[in-house]
Formats: C-alpha cells, sequence, structure tokens
C-alpha cells in the first residue's frame, strides 16, 4: 500500500499565551493653573490690618479700651535660687535632740507609732528630731548625756530638755534646786554655743516621790518652771508649755507619773506646734504664748 504522507499541525503559541493588545489610555486632563494674586501694597497693608482685627479680640490682644494687665516674665535675676541652680546641694536639716526622763521615752513610742511619726512632720522644715529618754533621769545627768552624745554627732541646732520632775522632792529647797538647774544650763551654754536650749515645761505628778505635802512640791514645781522659763527665754532660749497638762487630772495619766494614750497626744500636739513655731520664727521664744489656749494645732 502506499504510503501516507506524514501531515505537520500548524504550531503556534496557544490561545492563552497569545500576547494581550494594549489599550491605548487616555491621559488625565492638566488642572488649570491658579491665577497669581496680583494685589498692591495698599492692598496688602488693608488686608493685615483686616486679619489683624479679627485674631485680637480673641487671644486678649490689647485694642481701644483694653489695657493688658502687666505680666511678671521670669528674669535671670528673679528665678529661686533653687531653680538657678539646680546643681547646688540642699542644705543640711536641722538637728533637734530631745532629752529627758521616762516622760519623752513614753512620747517617743506613742508617736512613732501613729501618723505623725517620731520626726514630728518637722521635715517640713527642714529638720530631723532624736529622741533620747533615760528613766529616772535627774538634771544633774544632763551633761553627762550631752557629751556622749556629741561623739556620735555634731551639736544640734536646738536643744529641748524635758527634765526636773524626778528632782522635785528629792533637794529640800526649791530654790537650790533652781539654782542647781541653772547652773547646768550656763555649763549647756558653754558646751553648745551655737544650739538653742529649750525647756520643756514639768508637768504635774499625781503623787511625787518621797513626797510629805503634795501641795508644797506642787508650788516648787511651778516655781521652777517659771524661774527657768525667765532666765532662759532672757539669754536666748525657748519655753514650750503644756496648758492643757498643767492640772493634776487623773483621766490623763495612766499611773501617778506617766501619761496615757490622751495625756500623750495632747503632749505630742504641744511639742510639735512648740518646735514648729520656733523653726518659723526665730524671734518666738515661748510657745504657746502666754495666755494662749487652743485651738490645738491641727494635723
Amino acid at each position: 500500500m502506499p504510503k501516507r504522507k506524514a501531515t505537520h499541525a500548524h504550531v503556534g503559541p496557544a490561545r492563552g499565551d497569545r500576547p494581550k493588545r494594549k489599550q491605548a489610555t487616555t491621559p488625565a486632563p492638566a488642572e488649570p493653573p491658579v491665577p497669581a494674586l496680583s494685589l498692591t501694597d495698599e492692598q496688602l497693608r488693608h488686608l493685615a490690618e483686616e486679619v489683624a482685627s479679627r485674631i485680637e479680640p480673641r487671644i486678649g490682644a490689647p485694642s481701644a479700651g483694653n489695657t493688658p494687665s502687666m505680666v511678671n516674665i521670669p528674669t535671670i535675676n528673679n528665678i529661686p535660687e533653687n531653680l538657678s541652680d539646680p546643681f547646688k546641694p540642699e542644705p543640711e536639716p536641722r538637728r533637734i535632740w530631745i532629752l529627758g526622763s521616762s516622760i519623752k521615752q513614753h512620747a517617743f513610742v506613742h508617736v512613732k507609732n501613729s501618723h505623725i511619726g517620731s520626726n514630728l512632720q518637722l521635715h517640713r522644715h527642714n529638720a530631723s528630731v532624736l529622741w533620747q529618754g533615760m528613766g529616772g533621769m535627774r538634771s544633774h545627768q544632763l551633761i553627762h548625756k550631752v557629751r556622749t552624745l556629741l561623739r556620735y554627732e555634731e551639736a544640734p541646732y536646738m536643744l529641748v530638755i524635758h527634765c526636773g520632775g524626778n528632782d522635785v522632792g528629792q533637794i529640800l529647797k526649791s530654790v537650790e534646786l533652781r539654782a542647781t538647774i541653772k547652773r547646768i544650763l550656763d555649763k549647756l551654754v558653754v558646751l553648745l554655743p551655737n544650739t538653742i536650749l529649750v525647756w520643756s515645761q514639768t508637768l504635774p505628778w499625781l503623787h511625787w516621790r518621797g513626797e510629805i505635802d503634795h501641795q508644797a512640791l506642787e508650788k516648787a514645781r511651778v516655781r521652777i518652771n517659771s524661774h527657768i522659763a525667765t532666765y532662759l527665754t532672757k539669754i536666748g532660749g525657748k519655753y514650750i508649755r503644756y496648758p492643757e497638762l498643767d492640772i493634776e487630772d487623773p483621766i490623763l495619766y495612766k499611773d501617778a507619773v506617766h501619761l496615757n494614750y490622751l495625756g500623750n497626744d495632747l503632749f505630742i500636739n504641744r511639742l510639735q506646734q512648740g518646735l514648729q513655731s520656733f523653726l518659723e520664727d526665730k524671734g518666738l521664744n515661748v510657745s504657746p504664748k502666754w495666755n494662749e489656749h487652743g485651738p490645738w494645732l491641727m494635723m
């Protein structure tokens, strides 16, 4: 049989592989040019005045009948010292020593556990407080106590002395006791020449040690406070009174000598008030002032 001729199929790109025709794109119409403003100098001046007249009332700018108030603009001369020199170290806190008998010990424990704190919130006046109490402390032990503290600390800015109660009745004549305390204060003035001495009023006791005549010893206490306060304030010292406690009221005591919770509250209140007043006003020498009763310091 005759052989068939081989037929060759047309080889070309597949339908899906055929190149697509490019469609002509119409360019976006160009934005019309913005006509330039052509203003004369006179027109520009009127336009500026119109804009200013609309803005001034809104920002409080000066206008007719509206005089601007003076504004204190900070200058290099009136900037606070702590801001003008941020690298200047803060001054050291003014140290206050509170020395005394067990009355002070009990007061310290009371205030330490209260919201006030043992520093009596005097950090607001750049002051720090050191409490040193000793049960049964007598006035002649003050000098030794101060010398001991000076081994560990510099002399304080202020020294509060609450002492004398244990001396009442132990020395036969009150005049001798007053002279003894005065001599001790004179020694402290020499030992602490730059320290302010503060006498904390000796409080009444319901029963004095070894007492025979209670009223006589109470009068001796009053004379001691009066004499020491007068002497100390004359030489630059201070005096803290406790008018709410200057009575023999059993409701304020937990025993014949020591204050209870209410009594300690009143004691701390006047102590804090006195120290705060002395720190604020160096010319004040008695707190509270004579014949001043309340209101109690709000804390």
